[in-house]
This record gives structure tokens, C-alpha cells and sequence, in this order.
């Protein structure tokens, strides 16, 4: 029983022992620092000791390190054996130097890393006695920090072998990151680079916008994507940039991560497919503008604002084309946007070799001016800063104009932008060379259709001069036949005149009646054979024989042979002739047949009835009458003139009708009244007089016939 309680009791306290041992492996394993202690005399180290927790650093116990003096200095790693002599004679020298952190080679054969800080220990006299070190175990530091070194280095070959650039900013816009690509591009080292902002970097604008561009991003804390352009060697680059933020434990922004690709070729190249398009709808829209039907100008005009809208040439709201004048070496103004009143005056005419668009026209060659200088000839007061591109317009290698376009000023010449002006010269030329040739079709046309109805004209004049000789001759054989019967006519009034003279004498008296009825007999007759008399007059084929005449004399005897006429329209006669009308020189014939004509005209205007009013006086040009007028062409200021008016109530003549009415067998009559010969005849008549006729609508209704006639000087009746 003994014994076996001596058995459990051995067996618990290897038990307990155990675990004591265990408990003090598991301490040993949790320390990480120890101390030693070196003792220095006459500046040399004399003796180590090692605090006991160096076993579990290094894996030696303190009696190891006694009954090895150098054990230390073979535990440090070959490489890192310098800097800890250095150290040691630093500290033998009086110096403290700082911590220094290097391998040993731990018992186990692993590489473990220390940190060993030294506190020398000086005597009164400052004479080095001892000092101690604190030896710590950094490896687990030491092995964090160079897989976070590892990440880094790794991190940054990736950023630094991406094309893109990528950066990393502070909340307040300074630069923490940069790959190799933004220093490469930027001309900025990494070190330079880091603690700066965007305004330390770059213009002004271009970092304002940057700036903008993050606190966008840290103001919404979501991705976003950003066009931006940045100077690249005086050039400027587009930057396809998304920009994200970067957030702490917390949730709160403390970075902005931008990774930019330059699209800057992508963007060229669309802009050449937007301009390769727009050039071809430019220029299609100007070939349709030669198929309409209007006019050079009107289509130029139509070019001028095609042009004007074409945005990627920086062209101000104004422009103008000139074409070139077909007889000289100069350029016409034919079409313009937006010019000044008093540059359209001065460039209406422009010489080929004046001003820019003048030189362009001499040389057939494209002229630029970025800005306006000395071969700016043409300016006026207050003309605003701007360049120009004067186009010439060129067809088969001639030129046909100049197409004058306004800049920005200091605007920079792009090849493209020559290369298109010189297509849209091509097509304008054509269109200006069709133009001209239609307006020349026009103007033949135009001639040949003149003349067509010129000879219309002249066909219907000999078939209306066939008609008036036809009826010409139907006078004459009318006015034969008149005559003739107004000759056997003649002879037997006569008779019956001696008749009734024979019964007057013969006849017994004292019956009134009988004398009465043949006075009225012998009357009649009397006036029959005066018409007679007349008709035969008339009638009979005379040469233009003028005499000084009496007017009113004349106007009697004619309004006498029409008085049947004038009883049977129930029409009023009112006669007005002056008493003291000077003569004037006539063909009595002629005359009469004039004043007949008017007469006759007057009363078949007064269907109805009304009145005819004939009426003489005297004057002279520049009273009531004005010299040189439409009418009365033939006089001249203050000349004598007797005037005569014969006025009807009638219905009047169309305005749109009296410019014709002088025209052979033009009538306003109905058909089969009259031949539309009378008033042509009248005309000739008074044009053979030297006089004027005028017909006109009265105001009061009716027409009113006015002849003038050169008065005889101081002949009175």
C-alpha cells in the first residue's frame, strides 16, 4: 500500500513537473526581448552576460553565452557582422549610437531578426564602465514589413509597366502615387512628384478643372468617368479618366485613385471620320444647290451658309464670294453674310492683286492670314481682330471668283482644313460655271422668245396692214362711188331749187302757207346741196395743201354735217368757240374729216343721250399747259397755240385700253361699229399738221379729245 502511494506521488510530481516545464516553454516562446550586459575597462570589452530571456530569442541559454565568449558574434549573420563591430566600437568610442536592427542565425539554423538598443553606463569621470543592450525579436515585423515592401514593389511594377497613367491624391489634392508613365509623360520624378497638387503641375485651367473633377468624386463617393485634356509637349492630350475614392475603416474618403488612358488618337480619328462626313454632306448639299432653279446669287449665298456652319473651321458669322468680271481683271461682290455697310461699298470692286482676296485671284492659290497685317488693304474704323482664309474659285484652271472666309484671330492652319476648302472650291467652281451658262441660256431664250413675238408682231401688223388696205380700198371705192353720186345728186337740186324759185315768183298772193312751206322747201334743199358740196369735197383725193384757216368756221360746217347724227342720239350740243381764235394754217379737207371723225365718236359714245361739248380758246405753252408733256411733244415752251376740246358724257375708255387707241383697227366699238381705222387716220392727220392730239377720261365722266395746232401769228378772222 506504501509503495504504491510512493508511486502515484512520483508519478504527480512528473506530472506537475511536466507541465511546469510546459508552462515555461509556453513563457520562453511569448518573451521576445532580453537584456545583456557588457563590462568595459581601459575601453575594452571585458566580459558578456545574458539575461535569461535570451534563450528565447536567440535559442542559446545564458550559460551557453558564458562558456562561449564569441558564441554572439558568431550568431549574428555573416552579412550584418560590420554594422554590429561598427556599433560596438561606436559605443567603446563613447558615442551612442541609435538602435540597429540585423539576423542572427538562431540555434535551430532559422534566420531570426533583433533590434539591439544600447544604453551605455559612465562613471563619474564620463569614462565608459559598461553598457547594456536590449535585445528584441523583430522578426515578425520585420517579415510583415517586407511582404508589405513585396506588395509594393509589386503594386508599383504593375502600375509602373501600365500604359495608362495613375495617380493617387489626397482629400486636398496632393499627389501620394504616381506610376512611371505619369512621370514619364509629366516630366516629374516620383520623389518631386509627391506632396504636390495638380496647380504645382500643371496651367492653371487644366488643373482647375482636375481639381473640380475630384471633389466631384469625394462629394458623391462613386466611381465616375471624365474626359480631360492635359498639355503633353505643348500639345494637347484627351485623357479617358475614372476616378474612384478610396475610403477608411470608417467609411470616410481619404484618397482619390485616377486611372487615365490618352484617347487622344482615338479622338483625331474621329474627328477625321466627323470631318470626312461633314465634308461630303457639305459638298453634296452644294451640288444640290446648283439643280435649283434660282439665281448666282441666290446660290452663293446658299454656299456662304453651308460654310458658315461647318463648326471645326473656327470661322466667325461672316463671309462673302466674288466672281470675276467677264471684261476685266477684277473681282464683283456677288454675295455676302454679316459684312459692314461700309466694307461692302469698299470691297464691291476688288483688282486681282488687291487686298488678300485680290492676291488670291492673281495667284489661283488658297491665301491665309492669321490675323489682319500688311496685306490687309481694305479696313474701315473700329474692324475687329480676325484672320481669313480667300479661297479661289477654280474651274478647268481658271479662276472664276474668290470665296472670302472669316477667322478667329491667330487661328493655326490644319492641312485638312486646305484640303477641304480646295474640294468646295472645285464644286463652286462648277456650280458657278453652270449658273453663268444658264443665265446665258436665259438671256438667248429670253432673245429668241423676243423675237418670236417680235415677229408674231410684225405678222399680225402686215395682216392688220393687208386688212387697212382692203379696207382702204373699200374708202376709195366708197368715196368714188360718193363722189359720183353726189355729182348726179348735185344737178337735180339744183333744178329743184330753180323749181321752187319759179313757184315763189309765179304763185298768187295772199296765201302765207304756200310761201312759208316753200321757204322751208327751198331751205332744205339748199342745205342738202352745202352736204353735197361736202361729201364731194370730201371725197375727192387731194395732196396735204395747208391754208390759213378759220377754226370755228371749220368746226361749224362739219358739226353741221353731222346734225342728223346728233338729232337722232337725242344729244345736247353746247358750243364754246372763242370769238377772237387767231387762224391757223390747214388742210380744209383733211381737217374736216378730222373734226367729223370726233364727232361721230362722241355721239356713239352717248347711246343713251347726253351732251357734246366742243369748245375753242387760245394760249400758250407753260400756262395751263406744260411743254415737253407726254402728249404734246412737238412744242415748245411759250409758243402760241389754238386748242380745240371736244368732250362727251359717255361712258369713257378703259385706262388699261388707252395707250392702244391709236392703233390701226383697234376699237373699243362693238363688232361691225366702225373699223378701228378712225382715230389712227385722225393721228396722221394731225401729225401731217404739225399739231398734238391727246384722249383722256374726264373727271366728271366721259372722254375728252383736246388737239393743239400752231396759231398763225397776227392773223384774226
Amino acid at each position: 500500500m506504501k509503495t504504491t502511494l510512493l508511486i502515484n506521488d512520483k508519478r504527480l510530481a512528473e506530472q506537475a513537473a511536466q507541465e511546469s516545464e510546459q508552462r515555461y516553454k509556453r513563457l520562453l516562446a511569448s518573451v521576445t526581448d532580453y537584456v545583456y550586459t557588457v563590462t568595459v575597462e581601459q575601453g575594452r570589452p571585458t566580459a558578456t552576460s545574458h539575461g535569461p530571456g535570451c534563450e528565447a530569442v536567440t535559442g542559446y541559454t545564458s550559460s551557453e553565452f558564458d562558456a562561449d565568449p564569441f558564441l554572439w558574434y558568431r550568431m549574428i549573420h555573416i552579412q550584418d557582422r560590420p554594422a554590429v563591430t561598427a556599433q560596438a566600437e561606436r559605443i567603446l568610442q563613447g558615442e551612442t549610437p541609435p538602435p540597429l536592427e540585423h539576423r542572427i542565425v538562431h540555434k535551430d539554423g532559422r534566420i531570426r531578426w533583433i533590434r539591439n538598443t544600447p544604453v551605455p553606463h559612465k562613471d563619474r569621470s564620463g569614462r565608459l564602465i559598461t553598457y547594456d543592450g536590449l535585445v528584441s525579436d523583430v522578426t515578425e515585423r520585420k517579415h510583415a514589413e517586407e511582404e508589405h515592401r513585396l506588395a509594393e514593389a509589386q503594386l508599383q511594377a504593375i502600375l509602373d509597366n501600365s500604359p495608362a497613367v495613375i495617380h493617387l491624391k489626397d482629400t486636398r489634392g496632393r499627389y501620394i502615387l504616381t506610376n512611371r508613365r505619369f512621370q514619364l509623360l509629366f516630366h516629374v520624378s516620383r520623389e518631386d512628384a509627391i506632396g504636390k497638387s495638380q496647380h504645382d503641375l500643371f496651367p492653371l485651367e487644366t488643373a482647375s478643372t482636375l481639381r473640380n473633377h475630384d471633389q466631384q468624386v469625394l462629394a458623391t463617393l462613386t466611381p465616375m468617368e471624365f474626359e480631360e485634356t492635359l498639355p503633353l509637349d505643348g500639345q494637347p492630350h484627351t485623357y479617358l479618366s475614372v476616378k474612384f475614392p478610396l475610403l477608411d475603416a470608417s467609411g470616410a474618403p481619404y484618397a482619390v485613385c485616377g486611372i487615365s488612358t490618352d484617347i487622344t488618337e482615338r479622338k483625331h480619328a474621329e474627328l477625321a471620320l466627323r470631318r470626312s462626313y461633314q465634308t461630303q454632306e457639305v459638298l453634296n448639299s452644294l451640288l444640290s444647290f446648283s439643280l435649283q432653279d434660282i439665281s448666282l446669287e441666290e446660290t452663293l449665298l446658299q454656299v456662304i451658309d453651308q460654310l458658315l456652319a461647318v463648326q471645326w473651321l473656327s470661322l466667325q458669322a461672316k463671309g462673302a464670294i466674288f466672281v470675276v468680271d467677264a471684261n476685266s481683271s477684277v473681282l464683283v461682290l456677288k454675295a455676302h453674310r454679316n459684312l459692314p455697310a461700309s466694307l461692302q461699298a469698299r470691297c464691291a470692286l476688288v483688282p486681282f492683286g488687291a487686298c488678300l482676296c485680290g492676291q488670291a485671284a492673281a495667284s489661283g492659290e488658297i491665301a491665309f492670314g492669321e490675323h489682319i497685317d500688311e496685306r490687309h488693304k481694305i479696313s474701315y474704323e473700329g474692324m475687329p481682330p480676325h484672320g481669313h482664309y480667300c479661297v479661289p474659285i477654280l474651274s478647268a484652271g481658271k479662276v472664276l471668283g474668290v470665296i472670302n472666309l472669316y477667322l478667329n484671330d491667330n487661328h493655326r492652319p490644319e492641312p485638312k482644313e486646305k484640303e477641304f476648302l480646295s474640294a468646295v472650291s472645285n464644286v463652286v467652281g462648277g456650280i458657278v460655271r453652270r449658273k453663268q451658262a444658264e443665265e446665258k441660256l436665259k438671256q438667248a431664250l429670253a432673245a429668241l422668245t423676243t423675237a418670236h413675238e417680235e415677229l408674231k408682231a410684225t405678222h399680225e401688223k402686215l395682216k392688220g396692214t393687208e386688212l387697212e388696205l382692203i379696207q382702204a380700198a373699200k374708202l376709195e371705192s366708197l368715196g368714188t362711188l360718193a363722189a359720183g353720186v353726189a355729182h348726179e345728186v348735185k344737178n337735180p337740186l339744183q333744178t329743184i331749187l330753180m323749181g321752187l324759185d319759179y313757184l315763189d315768183n309765179n304763185l298768187p298772193g295772199g296765201n302765207d302757207n304756200t310761201g312759208l312751206v316753200l321757204r322751208d322747201m327751198r331751205g332744205a334743199v339748199s342745205r342738202a346741196n352745202v352736204i353735197v358740196r361736202e361729201m364731194v369735197q370730201l371725197s375727192s383725193a387731194t395732196d396735204f395743201e395747208p391754208k390759213a384757216e378759220d377754226l370755228n368756221g371749220l368746226v361749224e360746217s362739219s358739226l353741221l354735217l353731222v346734225n342728223n347724227q346728233v338729232i337722232a342720239a337725242q344729244v345736247s350740243l353746247v358750243r364754246s368757240l372763242a370769238p377772237d381764235l387767231p387762224w391757223v394754217p390747214l388742210d380744209r379737207n383733211k381737217m374736216e374729216q378730222v373734226l367729223i371723225n370726233l364727232f361721230i365718236n362722241a355721239l356713239q359714245a352717248m347711246s343713251s343721250g347726253g351732251i357734246l361739248k366742243v369748245t375753242t380758246r387760245h394760249s400758250r405753252l407753260g400756262g395751263d399747259l406744260k411743254p415737253g408733256a407726254l402728249a404734246f411733244p412737238p412744242f415748245q415752251p411759250s409758243e402760241s397755240v389754238v386748242i380745240l376740246e371736244v368732250q362727251d358724257t359717255g361712258t369713257g375708255i378703259p385706262e388699261d385700253l388707252l395707250p392702244r387707241i391709236f392703233d390701226p383697227f383697234f376699237t373699243t366699238k362693238p363688232t361691225g361699229v366702225g373699223t378701228g381705222l378712225g382715230l389712227s387716220v385722225v393721228k396722221k392727220i394731225i401729225d401731217l399738221h404739225g399739231g398734238a392730239i391727246d384722249i383722256r377720261n374726264a373727271p366728271a365722266g366721259g372722254a375728252m379729245v383736246t388737239l393743239l395746232l400752231r396759231a398763225l401769228p397776227g392773223v384774226l378772222p
